[in-house]
């Protein structure tokens, strides 16, 4: 990032740096594990008070619908070791200004490879025109910009 944004005193970029020991796969794993077992705690200071319990039946994707349930933390400790990594990073960024708690959302949370995902490659996506033609580069006679012909001033705002 210094390299791209320049370090000396007239830049006016602003460089976070987080240590890297926060990214090696055993400390991202220690710290992911103890974030979503301080919610579980919650969860169940929080169920023990209301007399609700967890809901298996709303577990969808990577973890349950809502706030993380008991099976959330098994699920999300089963990605790849490179997405704990990052998830440790984020996690670390996160709490330094209060906003973890964005993570305790499971909406946040889904599998790629689930049925309701596709990956498309940079060829594809450019051959489709999904975001750009290939005439001239602009969004006009895109997919995206086909989409965006919406009826309601609503509808293009939900895209």
């Amino acid at each position: 990032l210094r390299r791209v944004f320049g370090q000396g005193a007239s830049s006016s970029a602003r460089v976070e740096t987080i240590p890297t020991t926060r990214f090696q796969p055993e400390n991202a794993k220690k710290a992911i594990q103890k974030f979503f077992q301080e919610q579980q705690q919650e969860d169940q200071e929080q169920s023990a008070d209301d007399g609700a319990e967890h809901d298996p039946s709303n577990e969808m994707g990577c973890v349950g619908e809502g706030r993380i349930g008991g099976m959330g933390m098994d699920s999300v400790m089963k990605l790849p070791t490179a997405t704990l990594s990052c998830l440790a990073g984020l996690l670390s960024y996160l709490k330094e200004f209060k906003l973890d708690q964005v993570l305790r959302l499971t909406s946040n949370f889904w599998r790629f490879t689930s049925p309701s995902h596709m990956m498309l490659d940079a060829s594809v996506m450019s051959n489709l025109e999904v975001l750009c033609n290939q005439n001239d580069g602009t969004e006009h006679g895109s997919l995206i910009w086909l989409l965006k012909n919406t009826r309601t001033a609503f509808g293009s705002r939900l895209l």
